[in-house]
């Protein structure tokens, strides 16, 4: 299969060839997707359902972010994680483990779906629409936008994940979270629905245009940057922010929208790549 990606941070384009998806020999166009699978796979039966729920993100994600993609997303159904971890691979140079999704500049998304992984919904394309603005310096930020859009993580709000891990003594703290060096020292179930909730945090105090402009899509330091926005220290921004998540919701994800999903759909690892491609 030919691909057309980007290459470099200015958005050149270069087309590349991944043998390991071959086998997606069917397709679905919608209005804003392309779909691809393999016959007789489980997504081919399912098509339908999948580009509907697609769509509806899409709309949602376009609606929320005030602009529209230029081409339409190329949704790469693989039968595995490892098929998966086998495409980043090709596409890399480098061996890459197992992995459910994750997103190729300007407009892929390789996504599992079998019967027991259906790797749908708002992350991997909220990462194509925030990657547009910019690519933020902090993964937990990033990664805490898509989080927000997804709201629940294993059917659980991201607030209440951040409850019980206080509760636990599990939490960690969202001020050493900022450095991606801490990010990945943790496991995703912990970071993932930890930087969500801090996104939702931010959008409720900011909403959600000024937090694009004046936190995502800022150079300075995360905290360093919220001590200025909110007039006080990192540490009492914490404070409020576990006081949300104590408030919070615990039964109903408080997401911007009705996703349900089952399964993660998260781009949890850090790439090592001997090609420069824009992969997240």
């Amino acid at each position: 299969m030919k691909l057309l990606i980007a290459a470099d941070e200015c958005g050149a384009l270069e087309e590349v060839e991944l043998k390991t998806l071959n086998s997606l020999n069917r397709s679905f166009e919608t209005e804003h997707h392309v779909f691809r699978f393999s016959a007789n796979s489980p997504a081919e039966k399912e098509i339908a359902g999948i580009a509907a729920e697609q769509e509806r993100v899409y709309s949602h994600l376009a609606g929320l972010f005030g602009f529209a993609i230029p081409s339409k997303i190329e949704y790469l159904l693989t039968a595995s994680p490892e098929e998966n971890g086998d495409a980043l691979s090709e596409l890399t140079g480098t061996a890459q483990g197992p992995m459910n999704g994750f997103c190729v500049g300007p407009n892929y998304v390789f996504a599992v779906y079998n019967r027991e992984v259906k790797c749908l919904g708002h992350h991997e394309v909220t990462h194509l629409f925030s990657y547009r603005l910019c690519m933020p310096k902090s993964r937990f930020l990033s990664e805490g936008l898509a989080m927000y859009t997804d709201g629940s993580f294993w059917g659980k709000p991201n607030a209440a994940w951040v409850r019980e891990f206080l509760e636990n003594g599990s939490y960690i703290s969202v001020i050493k979270l900022a450095s991606d060096d801490v990010f990945f020292a943790f496991p995703s179930e912990k970071t993932y629905p930890i930087s969500g909730a801090f996104t939702g945090f931010l959008v409720e105090k900011l909403g959600f245009d000024a937090f694009l402009h004046s936190v995502y899509t800022s150079d300075a330091p995360l905290f360093e940057n919220l001590s200025r926005i909110f007039n006080c220290g990192e540490e009492e921004i914490e404070e409020q922010f576990k006081d949300h998540c104590k408030s919070a919701k615990q039964t109903a994800a408080a997401a911007p929208s009705s996703d349900a999903r089952q399964f993660l759909c998260a781009d949890e690892f850090s790439v090592t790549a001997e090609k420069s491609f824009r992969i997240f």
